[in-house]
């Protein structure tokens, strides 16, 4: 994490994966989008968040908003590609659609233009319905039946970290 002197920005800086509390393997996924990740990778960093915050929650919201759901990442949130890799592991697919749960639920605690969030609504539940819908795979259930009963998540410190100026 790289913090800007004055404190005008933050910058995460990834390599190949991003590991919190779950891991998100970026390595076929980073010539997506330029200059950052992709929007649906952007949308699972905030969803894989074991204990979410509000301000994940408000990006949530925001990437819901502003793009629209397609089976491509032109610019818009991949479902298919979210729905493929949420069908494979049962722990990021628990945290994720959780997560999406809670974004609903809290969106009605802020001052949004209804239609704004009947859209969100409509594309939060649109994306749940096609991550329910894909097949999963025979390791994905063999997890589920073990369900919360053993952790599914990594835990993730709060590190202080010391900022340096960049020479």
């Amino acid at each position: 994490m790289y913090i800007e002197p004055n404190n005008r920005f933050t910058l995460d800086i990834l390599f190949d994966k991003l590991e919190m509390s779950h891991t998100l393997d970026l390595r076929q996924r980073l010539e997506v989008d330029s200059p950052t990740i992709s929007v649906a990778d952007l949308l699972l960093a905030k969803m894989q968040i074991h204990q979410i915050n509000e301000k994940d929650i408000k990006d949530t919201i925001v990437l819901f908003r502003a793009h629209q759901l397609a089976d491509s990442d032109n610019d818009c949130i991949n479902e298919s590609y979210i729905a493929r890799l949420m069908s494979k592991d049962w722990g990021f697919y628990y945290t994720v659609t959780d997560n999406l749960k809670k974004t609903k639920l809290l969106l009605q605690d802020y001052n949004i233009d209804q239609p704004d969030k009947s859209d969100v609504v409509s594309k939060i539940d649109r994306l749940l319905a096609r991550i329910e819908n894909e097949p999963k795979t025979s390791g994905f259930k063999l997890r589920a039946r073990i369900g919360e009963k053993k952790k599914w998540y990594n835990e993730v410190d709060e590190t202080i970290r010391e900022v340096k100026e960049w020479q």
